[in-house]
């Protein structure tokens, strides 16, 4: 993902895709009972056309875990 000029801790991925992604906080994590999660903040694009919206939280990519925004 290009980080750009998104806030620390956001992430813009790719424009082909549309996602604006954020780690998830410790009170989410906890909330959903996982220890790694991120959470989609805009969703545009390719991303939306596949059904992603804001406060989605993605656990995992291509089956695996996701570990941080990189």
């Amino acid at each position: 993902f290009d980080s750009g000029a998104a806030p620390a801790g956001v992430a813009r991925g790719p424009a082909r895709f549309g996602l604006v992604l954020r780690a998830a906080t410790d009170r989410e994590r906890r909330r959903l009972g996982v220890g790694q999660a991120l959470v989609v903040e805009r969703a545009s694009g390719q991303a939306a056309r596949a059904g992603l919206q804001p406060g989605d939280v993605v656990l995992s990519v291509n089956g695996a875990t996701v570990a941080s925004i990189d």
